[in-house]
Order: C-alpha cells, then sequence, then structure tokens
C-alpha cells in the first residue's frame, strides 16, 4: 500500500523558529494480551508449504520495539492454516507470508510470498481468509493475481485495507505548479480522499480504533509517497523554485494532513514515517543532514510519539549519522520509557571505540571463519545480498579499487558478508565478480539470511553496509556508503595502519 479535509488553519511548520511541539498522550501498553485468531484456506499452497506469521510489538514500521514474535502453521485436517496469537497491544502489527521449501530463487528475504503486509490485529478478532487464484499467471507471482475474501469477527477492516491498495496508482506526478508552488489539485490528494470516503461508509462494521487507525494508515501511506517524491523532485530546483516551493509550505502540510485522532497517531507506523519523511522534505536542502534531521526530533515532538520516532530515526538512518557518538547520547537521554531505551541501547554497537562483533559464519571453501581470526588487522566488512543494484555499484566503483590497493598489504583484511539463503546464488554471484572478489574473504549466513546474529547485532537494514574495524577490534565507522567513496577509505584505512 507499501484534497482531503482542508485544515482550517495552516500549520506553523516551515521555519524553525515557528516549528510548533506536537504533544500526545502516552500509550498505555499494559492490558492482559488476548487472542486474535486467523484460518486460512489457501488452494495453491503445496502440502509442503508453511505459512507464517511475524508479529510485532510495540511496531516502528518493519521492526519491534518489544519483542518479534514469529508463528509457523503447516495445514491442518480441515485443510487451513490456523493461527492464534495474543493481541499483547492495544493493536498488533503483523505480516503474513509463505515460507516455502527447498525454493531455488530464494534470497535474503523471510517469506518467499507475502499476503499480508502491515496489517493489524485486534483483541477477539476471529477471522476466515480464503485466498484463491484469478488469472492464469503461475502461482505465487504477484499478490494482485489472487483474490482475498475476509469474512468473521473484525474482518471488515482487513478487506477494507485490500481495497484500498488497489487504490493508488503513483505514475501521474503533478505535485508541482510551473513556477514551483505546491499543487493542491494533485492525483494522490483525490486518490486519498476517495479512499477516506470509502473507510467512512465502512464505519459501522469496525471498531472506532480500526477506524481511525485504518484512516491514519491509508492517509499517511499515501503521503509517505507524496512526500517522498517530493523530495526529489524539490531538490532539482532552481532557487527561485524552490522558494516558490517552501513559501507555499504551509498550504502543503494543510493538504497532507487531514484532522486524524491523537490515539490513531500514536499506534500507526504508517503515520511515524510519515513524520519523519516530512521533517526530511522541510530541511529544503537537496542533500539530507541527517544530524540535523535528529536534531529538530526532541523539540518537534514530545510524549511517548517522541521516542518511538527518534527510535525509527536510528532504526533507519543510523549509518547516516556523522556525530554518532554525539548523537546517540542525546537520544539516550531523551529516551525514558524502558522498553524504548532497551530498543535504542541496541544501537550502541555502532558507537565508535565499541568492540566489534567476534561472528562465526561460513566461507566460500566451506571452512568456518570468525572475526577474531584477524586478529591485529585493519579489517573493513561489506555486507550485501544478489540482486542489490547499489551493491554492484559500490563495489565497481570504489570498494574493488580499495581491495586491489591493499591486496599485498598483510596488515589489512576485506571480509563480504553475504545474507542469500541459497548456497547456490551466492557462490554464483561470487563467481561473477559483481559483487565481490575472490581474492577477498567471502561469507555467507547461510539459510537464516539476514536473520543471523551478526545482521541482528549491527543492525543492518539497507545494502550494501560497509563497516570499519580497526587493529584492536574496535568499530571504527559504521558507514554511509555514499560517502565512503574509495579515495575516503583508502585514507582511513591507511591512518588506521599508523596507529
Amino acid at each position: 500500500m507499501n484534497l482531503i479535509l482542508r485544515l482550517s488553519m495552516a500549520l506553523a511548520f516551515l521555519l524553525p523558529g515557528l516549528t510548533a511541539a506536537y504533544a500526545y498522550p502516552d500509550l498505555a501498553s499494559n492490558h492482559p494480551g488476548e487472542m486474535a485468531k486467523i484460518r486460512i484456506t489457501c488452494a495453491d499452497a503445496a502440502p509442503s508449504d508453511t505459512l507464517a506469521l511475524q508479529v510485532f510489538d510495540k511496531a516502528l514500521f518493519d521492526v519491534s520495539v518489544g519483542e518479534t514474535r514469529i508463528y509457523k502453521v503447516v495445514k491442518d485436517r480441515q485443510g487451513e492454516y490456523p493461527f492464534e496469537f495474543p493481541v499483547k497491544d492495544e493493536v498488533n502489527y503483523f505480516n503474513l507470508g509463505i515460507i516455502k521449501v527447498n525454493n531455488p530463487k530464494k534470497l535474503a528475504t523471510f517469506f518467499d510470498f507475502t499476503i499480508l503486509s502491515n496489517a493489524f490485529a485486534e483483541r477477539g478478532d476471529d477471522i476466515h481468509l480464503s485466498i484463491n487464484r484469478i488469472n492464469a499467471q503461475p502461482a505465487f507471482n504477484n499478490i494482485f493475481d489472487y483474490d482475498l475474501k475476509f469474512s468473521g469477527t473484525g474482518s471488515v477492516k482487513y478487506s477494507t485495507r485490500i481495497v484500498l491498495d488497489t487504490m493508488v496508482h503513483f505514475r501521474v506526478s503533478n505535485y508541482i505548479h510551473a513556477d514551483g508552488s505546491y499543487n493542491v489539485s494533485n492525483t494522490l490528494s483525490r486518490q486519498v480522499r476517495s479512499g477516506i470516503a470509502y473507510i467512512q461508509n465502512q464505519a459501522g462494521e469496525m471498531s472506532t480504533v480500526a477506524h481511525d487507525l485504518l484512516q491514519t494508515d491509508w492517509v499517511s501511506s499515501v503521503q509517505i509517497t507524496k512526500v517522498r517524491l517530493l523530495k526529489s523532485k524539490v531538490s532539482k530546483l532552481d532557487s527561485v523554485k524552490r522558494s516558490n516551493f517552501y513559501a507555499s509550505f504551509s498550504m502543503l502540510e494543510a493538504d497532507l494532513e487531514p484532522p486524524l485522532t491523537a490515539r490513531s497517531k500514536i499506534l500507526s507506523t504508517y503515520y511515524l514515517q510519515y513524520r519523519l519523511y516530512l521533517e526530511k522534505l522541510r530541511q529544503n536542502k537537496a542533500e539530507v543532514d541527517y544530524d540535523e534531521l535528529y536534531e529538530v526530533l526532541p523539540s518537534n515532538y514530545q510524549g511517548i510519539f517522541k521516542e518511538r520516532i527518534i527510535c525509527l530515526f536510528f532504526n533507519l538512518y543510523n549509518y547516516h549519522i556523522v556525530n554518532y557518538n554525539k548523537i546517540y547520547e542525546n537520544a539516550v537521554n531523551q529516551v525514558t520509557d524502558k522498553v524504548y531505551a532497551s530498543f535504542l541501547a541496541k544501537y550502541q554497537t555502532h558507537l565508535t571505540g565499541v568492540p566489534a562483533y567476534n561472528f562465526t559464519l561460513y566461507d566460500d571453501k566451506g571452512l568456518k571463519r570468525s572475526l577474531s581470526d584477524f586478529k591485529g588487522k585493519v579489517i573493513f566488512l561489506d555486507f550485501w545480498f544478489t540482486g542489490c543494484g547499489m551493491c554492484v555499484k559500490y563495489f565497481s566503483d570504489h570498494l574493488s579499487k580499495v581491495e586491489k590497493r591493499f591486496h599485498n598489504n598483510p596488515n589489512v583484511a576485506f571480509i563480504a558478508i553475504n545474507v542469500d539463503r541459497s548456497k547456490r546464488i551466492w557462490l554464483g554471484s561470487i563467481k561473477s565478480l559483481k559483487y565481490t572478489s575472490t581474492e577477498v574473504c567471502n561469507l555467507s549466513t547461510g539459510n537464516v539470511g539476514d536473520q543471523d546474529p551478526v545482521i541482528q547485532h549491527y543492525k543492518v537494514r539497507s545494502y550494501p553496509q560497509p563497516v570499519l574495524i580497526d587493529r584492536q577490534g574496535n568499530i571504527v565507522l559504521f558507514g554511509d556508503p555514499s560517502s565512503l567513496t574509495a579515495e575516503e577509505l583508502t585514507k582511513r584505512i591507511n591512518a588506521l595502519l599508523k596507529i
């Protein structure tokens, strides 16, 4: 899913000095867990297929602040896949998908085929989902090749979400007038209005919480796309047109955000991400300054929402932060809720000077290798996966050149860690020489893919992900590949060799 009602007063967010602080009621989550049930029938599912649920406690889009619970089931005697799980928060977001046995195309993803993404369950849901193919396309090629029918208690919010998913079309890009000012009558705004009207027509068939949250998710998901497109377009405008755009910014914000309930803003993972993207757009810079982006969060937001958006910032952008230790120290002082503080504490693994994680993985020759095997060397880690276009570009433009420069230096080690779940695909990609060299230490996380402890420890979210480690085994840089060019990496390695 990865003009709405016009606000009577424009929001005062254009200038930092005028920025108002958002305040939200705290989100209590100490209710005893109550169950949700989802039973699924799927004619295309093979007897060996497993259906799985990822349930997120205190979700931050696609990650949990609390626990990520995994439920896997096989087909029962009634031909159904039955799930039953406690809803620990007011709602629990979840992903639903199929895991196939011995899939030759399996890469790093958890699911082989995703059925539902970022849906939410309420206590007392008792749902039946029937999945049937509606055309002659190969099985499990695209979710839109299937008809998903929901029935039972709580089902209307799911069927409404499916309808909303089919409403959005991103091809028409009429968001900015010729002079650079914002066009209120753009395609996505009209689609948002249509979606809101559809949700309101279903309001009597769902709970107030579900109605409000579905509306907030819908509005925010579309506006995420719009804000990202606007950021891309505005960065290419000349100075006059860019000034015209930001002069119309209050009108833009009024269009972006119709009245939404405070409670749903806290619960919605989409709204959280939308606000973060909006802060990026507000910067009025061709390239986002992520340190500056962080600095506005504590002043623009309050309460539990502030803590949630700071945690999401670290989850999405930790590798972009230049003054990491300083920003992290400030964040620790801002985040006081025990659960969110525990989540943030996991990002101390990126602090300059902390010991690097001593992983153990198998190399392309079947030998077990650990980070400690390279003790006393300057170590460069590169995380990648097959099909990653930026991984290919980074290796071709930068990393391959640096590897050649230090090829004969025994005090420098290059380690490439792959997260493909298929050994065959991984070995084939090594031989292609597009992602890595056969001269470096090539390691794989095996069939656990991105769920391996080394990936979880470093919270790797995007690829390629470079990590530089000094000769004492401490983190020097958990970096952004766009700034870690061949020249910059060479300079840093040479400096570490002198220590």
